[in-house]
C-alpha cells in the first residue's frame, strides 16, 4: 500500500513536470505588453514574408488579417477574422500555394475582402467574402515590367489604382488605372499610396539609383484618385553611401500634414549594424516646405511613468509625454509603420533596440504620437525575450488602434502577434489562462534552476571573507577568541566583507525586480518592496538556517555559521539573480 502511494505521488510529479515542460515549449499563445491601455499580444499564426502583416477593419468592429504560412508546395493564403473582443470569428486557409509571395495587401471594399500580392515579378488579386469564402480564382494583373514593389488604393468611384515599379537596377514607376498602364517616372521605385477621407489620393515614391547617384523622395496628390502626369514635387534630394541600405519610404497623413519615413542600415565599416530612421514632415498645402528629422529617438528604458494625456485623440490609454522622457534614449529605430490616413493625431509604430530588464537590449515594438507635426508622446508596447520586428498599425472608426508584429520562433517563417486598444479585447485577453499559469510557473522554476547551477560563481565573493576569517582566527586565538566579543569580530568582519564583495559582483541587486525575468505582470506597487525585501529575506533565511544548524556547537561556531550562511545565501542569490549573469535580465 505504501509502495503504491509512492508510485502515485511520483506519477503526479512526473505529470506536473511534463505539463510545465509542455507549457514552456513552443510559442506563447499570449504575450504580455508593457503599455497601459493595450491588450496582451495574441498569437495569430505564422507567415512566410518578412513584410508587415496586412489587416483591415469593417464597420462592425471586426478585424481581418492576411497571413501566408509556408508549406512544402509554397505559401498558402490564410485569412482570419476577429471580433472587437479579440475572439475568433472565422479562420480560413486556402489550399492555393503561392511561390515566393511578397508584399501582401488587404482591403475592405463593398462588403468583401480584396487581397493583393506579388510573386516572381507578377501581381495578383483575389476576392474573398466577409465570411471567408473565395469568390472565383486568383487573377493576375497585367503589368508592363517585372514588379519589384507596388501599392494599391481605391479612387472616389471605388476602382483600384495601382502604382507599381521595377527594381533599383531596372527602375520605372507606372500607374495602372482603368485598365491602362501609364509611365509616371522612369527612375521611380517603391511607391506608397493613401486615400484620405476627403477623397484625395496621396502618393510618394523614391528615386534610389545604385552606386553614388543622387536619390530623391517625391510626393504627389490627386483629387478623387485621378492620376495625372507631372503632379509630383521633390521633397528631398540626398545621397546614400553604397555601404548603407535604405529601406522605405513609408507614408502617412493626418489631414494637415504628410509624414515620410525611411530607414538606413549600415552594412560595412566601423558602424556596421547601425540602424536609424529619418522623417520628412511637410504641410499638404505646400509639400515643398519640408522639415527633416535626421534620426528619430525614443527612450531606451522600459520602466516608464505613463500618465493621461488630455490632448490625445487616439484611444490608447496613458502615455509618456516627451517632456517626461528619461535622459537615456536610443536612435536604433527601424521598421517604421505609419498609421495611414487619419485626422487630428498621427501615430507611428516601429522597432527600437531598448533595455530588457538589466544587462540585455532587445528589439521591441513602440509607438510615437504626433500632434501638429511634432512628437508628443511615446509608448513601449511589446516586451519579449526575442526580437519583435516589422510592425503594422491601423486604426478603426472608433479610434482604437490595431497592431501586429513578427517574431522568429519555433514555427516556419515568422510568428505573428496581434494587440489592440479595443476595451473589449483588453478585458478579454487580460484573463489568465491555465496555459499562462503553467508557463509562468515553468519559466520561473527553470529560470531559478538555471541560476542555481551558477552557484560556483558565488565563490568569487566568498574568497576574501574566508581569508579574513582565517586572519581573524589567527589574531584572536586564545581565550579572547572564545569570548562573545571575539566570536562577534570573527564573524562580523567576514560578513561585512562578504556583502561588500557581493554588491561589487551584483551592483544592480537592488534595482532588478526579483522574478520579473519570468513573471512580467508584477504590479508596480510591489516592485520596490521586492527589490529591497528579497535580498534581505534571503540573508535572513540564510542566517536562520545557519544558526539552526550550529545551535549548541561551541568550537569554531563562527566558522561554521559563516560557511552555512554563505552557502545558503549564495545558492538562493544565484537562483534568483543568476538570470542577470545569464544575460536574460
Amino acid at each position: 500500500m505504501i509502495r503504491e502511494s509512492r508510485h502515485l505521488r511520483l506519477s503526479y510529479k512526473l505529470i506536473l513536470f511534463a505539463l510545465l515542460l509542455a507549457a514552456c515549449a513552443g510559442p506563447a499563445q499570449r504575450l504580455w505588453t508593457r503599455a497601459p491601455g493595450w491588450s496582451r499580444g495574441v498569437l495569430l499564426g505564422n507567415t512566410q514574408p518578412g513584410d508587415p502583416v496586412p489587416m483591415v477593419s469593417d464597420d462592425q468592429g471586426r478585424t481581418y488579417f492576411f497571413l501566408l504560412p509556408p508549406t512544402d508546395e509554397g505559401a498558402v493564403p490564410h485569412l482570419l477574422c476577429v471580433n472587437a473582443d479579440a475572439s475568433l470569428c472565422w479562420d480560413q486557409t486556402f489550399q492555393a500555394p503561392i511561390h515566393r509571395p511578397d508584399q501582401p495587401r488587404l482591403f475592405w471594399r463593398d462588403g468583401r475582402l480584396s487581397l493583393y500580392w506579388s510573386s516572381r515579378g507578377d501581381l495578383y488579386t483575389w476576392q474573398v467574402s466577409a465570411q471567408g469564402e473565395a469568390q472565383g480564382d486568383p487573377r493576375q494583373i497585367p503589368t508592363e515590367i517585372d514588379v519589384d514593389s507596388y501599392d494599391v488604393a481605391f479612387d472616389s468611384r471605388g476602382e483600384p489604382v495601382i502604382f507599381y515599379a521595377g527594381s533599383r537596377r531596372k527602375p520605372g514607376l507606372y500607374v495602372l488605372q482603368e485598365g491602362r498602364s501609364l509611365l509616371l517616372d522612369p527612375q521611380g521605385v517603391r511607391p506608397q499610396l493613401l486615400m484620405d477621407a476627403g477623397g484625395t489620393l496621396h502618393a510618394a515614391w523614391a528615386q534610389y539609383p545604385t552606386g553614388y547617384g543622387a536619390s530623391r523622395f517625391l510626393y504627389a496628390a490627386y483629387d478623387g484618385g485621378q492620376v495625372q502626369h507631372g503632379a509630383q514635387v521633390t521633397l528631398l534630394a540626398t545621397r546614400f553611401n553604397p555601404s548603407v541600405v535604405m529601406r522605405g519610404p513609408s507614408m502617412g497623413v493626418d489631414g494637415q500634414r504628410g509624414y515620410l519615413f525611411w530607414m538606413v542600415e549600415v552594412r560595412a565599416g566601423l558602424e556596421a549594424g547601425l540602424v536609424t530612421t529619418s522623417a520628412l514632415i511637410f504641410p499638404l498645402s505646400d509639400p515643398a516646405s519640408t522639415r527633416l528629422v535626421e534620426a528619430l529617438a525614443v527612450p531606451s528604458a522600459y520602466n516608464l511613468e505613463y500618465r493621461p494625456v488630455d490632448a490625445a485623440v487616439l484611444r490608447v490609454g496613458e502615455r509618456l509625454p516627451i517632456e517626461t522622457w528619461p535622459r537615456e534614449i536610443t536612435t536604433h529605430v527601424g521598421d517604421a509603420a505609419p498609421i495611414g490616413a487619419v485626422q487630428g493625431e498621427f501615430a507611428l509604430a516601429f522597432r527600437a533596440r531598448v533595455d530588457y530588464l538589466l544587462r540585455k537590449d532587445v528589439n521591441q515594438i513602440g509607438l510615437l504620437y504626433f500632434r501638429e507635426g511634432e512628437v508628443r508622446d511615446y509608448q513601449l508596447v511589446s516586451f519579449t525575450t526575442r526580437d519583435s520586428v516589422v510592425p503594422s498599425l491601423r486604426s478603426d472608426s472608433l479610434g482604437n488602434l490595431h497592431l501586429t508584429w513578427l517574431e522568429k520562433g519555433e514555427l516556419p517563417g515568422f510568428l505573428v502577434y496581434y494587440a489592440t486598444t479595443s476595451p473589449a479585447a483588453v478585458r478579454t485577453l487580460a484573463r489568465l489562462t491555465f496555459e499562462d499559469g503553467l508557463r509562468l510557473a515553468g519559466e520561473t522554476l527553470f529560470g531559478m534552476v538555471s541560476g542555481a547551477l551558477l552557484f560556483p560563481m558565488a565563490l568569487a565573493w566568498m574568497v576574501i571573507p574566508l581569508l579574513l576569517m582565517g586572519l581573524m582566527h589567527f589574531l584572536l586565538r586564545g581565550r579572547l577568541g572564545e569570548t562573545w566579543i571575539g566570536q562577534a569580530l570573527m564573524l562580523g568582519v567576514p560578513l561585512i566583507a562578504y556583502w561588500v564583495a557581493k554588491l561589487a559582483f551584483f551592483p544592480d541587486i537592488f534595482y532588478y525586480v526579483p522574478f520579473s525575468a519570468w513573471i512580467p505582470v508584477i504590479p508596480r506597487g510591489l516592485e520596490t518592496p521586492l527589490r529591497l525585501g528579497v535580498p534581505l529575506l534571503i540573508s535572513a533565511l540564510a542566517a536562520f538556517l545557519a544558526y539552526w544548524v550550529i545551535h549548541g556547537r561551541e568550537r569554531r561556531a563562527a566558522l561554521y555559521l559563516f560557511l552555512i550562511y554563505a552557502a545558503v545565501d549564495g545558492l538562493l542569490t544565484m537562483a534568483l539573480y543568476g538570470v542577470v549573469v545569464l544575460g536574460g535580465a
